[in-house]
């Protein structure tokens, strides 16, 4: 999903190269700067956008430019951060300026050396931004440069301004590999602005730039395979008559302070103090009546629009009173939560594109049970997602309960959910006979410990006036009256405070790099590589497919995805999205399966991956994976597509096939026989190596050629299992040319 379009209101931009002074740290400065100066300067009027962007110094060695090896910036060009604002049109610009001199006694506290630099309407455009979140307030977990581009000698403005927007913003806007494309065309600085006591305002001749480039990268990798692509590499050698100068400075932290004309919660009360409210999910905090305390009583937070951001944790609050609606079987309540254009998807069945829809699904369901609840386990909300981890426990209409583990991904248009996915196997629900393990829906944790449910939704109707006004109001959650039928007005229930996730023992890993060992894992499962499998996985680790049992040892592991491998012919993980947020990895995705007889079946998936260091701590598996085992289970042709709200479709990334196609890593695999079985089954789609070329209608045929390395040919040989041997042979691999 692209969200280019919501920076497009911000018509002109100031941006503010920062020096931090001398004499205090850089954590000094950083804290000041976003705690202290940032809420005052997000006070000021005019304002559309406001972000800092703590940057570290250019150090060169990895955007290599043709005549600059190195590429880094001499040591007086090392700036500390930078600030983008945005306004609607010059005029508003010119207000914030006009009351911007309050900033002035304030910058000698902390910076050295101000330089701004003024866009025209038109000259900061955003190309692409696939980074959900619009309001970063920290780290973002993905590779952020911030590039500052000086104009070759001689060649004039307009002809340097039409090379960036027809040579280089092309190249670093239709690659795969960039999350975000940003440009910014800078006007001469105006040297005339009065300097603020000890703070220089003015540039050295011949040291200004003339434009900057914003580009994101969701790791490391992607990075590197961009600047090794040819696309790139040729237009860093056409650069010279251009560019004199491309300065890439790598973001440390981002933080907003306004966003779209409204004061944010960090420009409110500090980036420092707006994590705390966020982390304990103090809903309290950002309501009207301390809103107006804090700011005044005219005080406002967002525009009355479904398309605007939110406070942070507003939207967790919203999943809770979307549950407590399916509680109550208050189908028509529940609808009310989506937007006109919604898409909404239980398991493997047909997306639901519309509110009726939604209401027809859901009512048909109330009347299959007599009462279900939601144990949360855990709730995450990144940008404008919010991932849900819980047992959903239902009571039959018979009088029997059973538990299943669940995961939801929630997506937000401002306050209205735009997309509900819900990814579990729910038919030991219609099912009584369906066998389920006992420890399926209990997260259960190394050495047999389980998590503590923390009661949350309980709590959300009994303390919660949002719950408490519901059941007022005769929407009675229905397991306060069937199955257990707990109390919805007790004030002293007794209630679990709940497990956190356990904290790693081991040293945290670079961002980027645990989609990247994620990536790596699924090619071992693409490979029926068990034993490569289960290395990736920390000694006492946690395995859970579904509602099946978890595995808690590697023998365990081994001999599941063992098991697994022998009842198909091949698998592909078409990954549709991936999130890192700390030590966990977010997948969501649909998972190809070709069964023995030939037939093939698509299913939607979604992963869940806690790491300990490089290691994975636990793999929960969420999907109803019965259709693989038996095709007689119906399965529609659009429940195992990403769907839009449109009816568009999402596109398959290619993200495995790529990583056995480009990556070094998935290369080295398949030449030391760990090819992936859809290379041999299935579709036979090509992995080309030194060994051998498998073309795509699967034919192959080995090299004829005195440079052959037979002895890797004899390590790849060796590797292969005998039915894969006997696939090669009826594919015709072997036949001398």
């Amino acid at each position: 999903m692209d969200y280019s379009s919501r920076d497009q209101q911000g018509k002109v931009a100031f941006y503010v190269l920062l020096w931090k002074r001398q004499g205090i740290s850089l954590e000094l400065f950083d804290n000041y700067w976003k705690d202290v100066h940032g809420p005052v300067c997000a006070r000021l009027p005019g304002q559309h956008q406001y972000w800092q962007f703590h940057v570290a110094h250019n150090e060169g060695g990895f955007w290599l430019m043709p005549d600059d090896s190195l590429n880094a910036s001499a040591k007086e060009e090392q700036f500390d951060g930078i600030a983008e604002l945005t306004f609607t049109s010059p005029e508003e610009r010119n207000i914030w300026f006009k009351a911007a001199g309050i900033l002035m006694d304030d910058e000698r506290n902390i910076f050295s050396k101000a330089i701004g630099y003024n866009t025209n309407v038109g000259n900061s455009i955003t190309y692409v931004d696939k980074i959900a979140d619009g309001c970063p307030n920290g780290e973002q977990n993905l590779i952020k440069y911030h590039c500052l581009i000086r104009k070759a000698d001689g060649v004039g403005v307009s002809e340097f301004r039409k090379y960036l927007k027809d040579r280089l913003i092309p190249v670093f806007s239709s690659s795969s590999h960039i999350l975000k494309s940003r440009l910014h065309l800078f006007e001469e600085i105006d040297n005339s602005r009065p300097e603020a006591g000890p703070v220089a305002h003015t540039e050295t001749p011949g040291q200004q730039y003339d434009a900057a480039l914003e580009v994101a990268f969701a790791n490391q990798l992607d990075a590197a395979l961009f600047l090794e692509s040819d696309a790139y590499q040729n237009l860093a050698k056409e650069s010279r008559p251009y560019i004199k100068h491309f300065k890439p400075f790598p973001q440390r932290t981002a933080h907003t302070f306004v966003h779209n004309g409204n004061i944010t919660l960090v420009g409110q009360r500090s980036s420092f103090v707006a994590n705390l409210i966020t982390s304990i999910g103090a809903s309290n905090q950002v309501r009207e009546n301390i809103l107006k305390l804090m700011m005044g009583s005219n005080a406002s937070y967002t525009k009355p629009s479904s398309t605007t951001e939110i406070i942070q944790g507003k939207r967790t609050e919203l999943v809770q009173a979307l549950f407590a609606r399916g509680e109550a079987f208050d189908s028509q309540g529940f609808i009310e939560i989506f937007t006109d254009k919604p898409v909404y998807q239980f398991g493997n069945y047909e997306p639901c594109l519309n509110k009726e829809a939604i209401f027809q699904s859901v009512k048909y369901f109330f009347s299959q049970v007599s009462a279900l609840y939601h144990d949360i386990k855990m709730m995450w909300e990144v940008g404008s997602t919010v991932f849900v981890e819980m047992d959903v426990t239902y009571w039959r209409l018979d009088g029997s309960v059973v538990t299943l583990p669940c995961f939801d991904i929630c997506r937000f248009e401002g306050e209205k959910l735009a997309e509900l996915r819900i990814f579990m196997d729910a038919n030991p629900v219609g099912d009584a006979t369906i066998p389920v393990s006992a420890t399926s829906s209990v997260m259960t944790l190394p050495h047999q410990q389980r998590y503590q449910p923390a009661d949350a939704m309980k709590r959300f109707f009994i303390e919660n006036p949002l719950g408490k006004q519901r059941v007022l109001q005769g929407f009675t959650p229905k397991w306060a009256i069937a199955g257990p039928r707990w109390s919805v007005v007790d004030q002293n229930t007794h209630f679990n405070s709940g497990t956190n996730n356990p904290q790693s023992s081991l040293l945290e890993t670079l961002p980027g790099r645990k989609t990247e060992i994620v990536t790596a894992l699924f090619a071992r499962g693409e490979a029926f590589d068990s034993q490569g499998f289960t290395e990736f996985f920390v000694d006492n680790p946690v395995y859970q497919f579904g509602n099946y049992e978890p595995c808690l040892d590697k023998g365990a592991i081994f001999n599941s995805v063992e098991a697994f491998f022998g009842q198909v012919a091949a698998l592909y993980h078409d990954i549709k999205m991936m999130w890192e947020t700390g030590n966990i990895v977010f997948v969501e995705m649909d998972v190809m399966y070709w069964r023995k007889d030939g037939s093939k079946v698509t299913l939607p998936c979604a992963d869940i991956f806690r790491f300990d260091g490089e290691k994975v701590a636990e793999l929960r598996i969420f999907m109803d994976a019965n259709p693989v085992g038996n095709p007689n289970i119906p399965v529609t042709d659009t429940s195992s597509v990403m769907t839009l709200s449109e009816g568009s479709k999402y596109e398959p990334t290619d993200v495995m096939r790529k990583f056995f196609l480009d990556h070094p890593q998935g290369q080295a695999r398949v030449a030391q026989g760990y090819i992936p079985k859809w290379a041999i089954a299935g579709p036979r789609w090509a992995v080309n190596t030194s060994i051998i070329n498998i073309e795509a209608n699967g034919n192959g045929s080995i090299a004829n050629s005195n440079n052959f390395n037979w002895s890797q040919l004899r390590s790849y040989l060796k590797g292969l299992k005998l039915d894969d041997l006997v696939q090669l042979l009826a594919s015709d691999i072997g036949e001398r040319r």
